[in-house]
C-alpha cells in the first residue's frame, strides 16, 4: 500500500546493504543507469518498490531530483516524515542540494534523521552501502526537503502548509515528556496531539472536519504511524545527533588548518592549535607549541612557495565528550602545477580537545607520508581518489 509508511518501512529493509563498488549496484542497474553515485537511485528504488513512484521523481540526479518537486510547488527548507532530503550548499557544482539526497524518516527542532544509499556510516556522500544518519538542523549542508503527495497526506514542519488549500493543520503542545526539545519526534498512533514545530497536511478533499477526535485524525493519517523506535534508539539516535555536530566542528577545523597552509599564513595555522598543541610534518619535524609552530611556519613560507593541499576526511570519532580524532588522506599540488604530485600523498591524523568556551583545538596533529611500501596498486589508487577530489574542487 503506498504512502510514507510503507516508503519507510522499505528503506529500512535496506540498511546496511553492502555496496559493491566493483559493479554499478542494484539501485542503479534496474533502470538500466551507470551507478557510479546511486543515492538518488536508492530513493526512486524505494519509492518503486513501496508503491509510491508516482510521489517521487525518477532520476540518478540528486539536482534533477531537487527541481523535480519544485517545479511542482513541493519543495520546503523545512522537514516532513517521509520527504526526500537534498544536501549541498548553493556552492556546489551541480547547484543546491546536488551533492547527496536521501529519506527523512523523523525530526525535531533540531535535527533531522535520514537512511540514504551510497554513504557510510559518518553521512558522507559516496560510501559504502544503506545507512541511518542523524544531521543537525538548521544546516547549510543540509539544503531542502522534497514533500511527496501522499495519498493519506504529510507531517511537517513546514508552517506555510497550514494554510494550503484542502488541508488541515493541528498545532498543539503536547506533554513535555512526550516531545522533549532534544528528543527525535516520531509520530505515534495515540490521542497526544502534534508537537507545536509539526503539522498534519491531508490530502487534497481530505481536511479533517471540525469536531472530529485526535485520535481518529491520527489514525486517519497513518503517515505518522511510522513504528516508533525502542528507548535503546533514541538513545543512539541522540548520540548520533550529538557526534555529528562533532563531527563537523572537527572537519571544520581541519579545512581551516589546510586553508592558512595552503594561504601561506603561518598565524592562521597556529591558531587552530591549543597552546601546548604538538605537530609532526611530513619529514618528521616535530614542533611544540602554539608559538614554536607559527615561528616554523613563518619560516618555511619565507624561504619558498609551498605546495597546496588536496584533503579528503574518511573518519571523525569522538573519543569522548570533548576530544575526537580525525583520519584524513591529503596530496599536494606543487606550485605553479595542476595536478598532484603523487610522492607527496600522506595520511593525516588528528586529535582535538573542546575548550571550556567551546571552541575546538588540535592537541596533536601528524602527517605521515603515503609510500605503501610494496603495494604500488593501493598508492596509485590513492592518488586517482585524490584527483577526484582535485577535480570537484576546480
Amino acid at each position: 500500500m503506498a504512502g510514507a509508511r510503507s516508503m519507510i518501512q522499505n528503506a529500512r529493509s535496506h540498511l546496511d546493504h553492502p555496496d559493491d563498488l566493483s559493479r554499478a549496484d542494484r539501485f542503479a542497474r534496474e533502470p538500466g543507469r551507470p551507478g557510479r553515485s546511486w543515492c538518488a537511485d536508492f530513493v526512486a528504488a524505494v519509492a518503486r518498490e513501496s508503491g509510491n513512484a508516482a510521489s517521487f521523481p525518477d532520476t540518478d540526479s540528486c539536482a534533477v531530483g531537487r527541481g523535480w518537486f519544485a517545479d511542482r510547488g513541493r519543495l520546503s527548507r523545512h522537514p516532513a516524515v517521509g520527504a526526500q532530503v537534498f544536501f549541498g550548499g548553493p556552492g556546489h557544482p551541480y547547484g543546491p542540494g546536488g551533492a547527496h539526497t536521501g529519506l527523512c524518516i523523523a525530526y525535531t527542532r533540531s535535527t533531522v534523521t535520514v537512511i540514504a544509499g551510497n554513504t557510510d556510516r559518518g553521512g558522507s556522500p559516496g560510501g559504502d552501502g544503506v545507512h541511518r544518519r542523524v544531521h543537525r538542523r538548521p544546516s547549510a549542508f543540509v539544503d531542502s526537503f522534497g514533500y511527496p503527495a501522499y495519498p493519506e497526506g504529510l507531517v511537517c514542519a513546514d508552517a506555510a502548509w497550514r494554510g494550503r488549500p484542502g488541508s488541515s493543520t493541528s498545532r498543539c503542545r503536547p506533554p513535555r515528556r512526550t516531545c522533549p526539545t532534544r528528543r527525535p519526534w516520531w509520530p505515534r498512533r495515540s490521542r497526544q496531539a502534534l508537537p507545536a514545530c509539526c503539522c498534519r497536511v491531508p490530502p487534497p478533499g481530505g481536511p479533517r472536519r471540525a469536531g472530529t477526535s485526535r485520535a481518529h485524525a491520527t489514525a486517519a493519517h497513518p503517515a505518522a504511524d511510522t513504528s516508533a523506535p525502542t528507548s535503546d534508539d533514541r538513545l543512539r539516535t541522540a548520540r548520533d545527533g550529538h557526534n555529528e555536530g562533532m563531527s563537523e566542528d572537527v572537519a571544520g577545523l581541519y579545512r581551516a588548518l589546510l586553508d592558512g597552509w595552503n594561504r601561506g599564513d603561518a598565524g592562521a595555522f597556529a591558531a587552530c592549535f591549543a597552546d601546548h598543541g604538538s605537530m609532526v610534518g611530513f619529514d618528521g619535524s616535530t614542533v611544540g607549541g602554539r608559538p614554536s609552530i607559527e615561528r616554523h611556519l613563518a619560516a618555511v613560507f619565507a624561504d619558498h612557495r609551498t605546495a597546496a593541499y588536496v584533503a579528503r576526511v574518511d573518519e571523525t570519532r569522538p573519543l569522548g565528550p570533548d576530544t575526537a580524532l580525525l583520519r584524513a588522506v591529503a596530496g599536494m599540488v606543487p606550485p605553479g602545477a595542476s595536478d598532484l604530485n603523487p610522492a607527496l600523498n600522506a595520511v593525516q591524523s588528528l586529535l582535538a580537545r573542546r575548550s571550556t568556551g567551546g571552541d575546538w583545538r588540535i592537541e596533536h596533529f601528524q602527517t605521515t607520508p603515503a609510500a605503501f611500501h610494496g603495494r604500488p596498486e593501493e598508492s596509485a589508487q590513492l592518488t586517482r581518489e585524490l584527483r577526484e577530489v582535485l577535480r570537484g574542487r576546480g
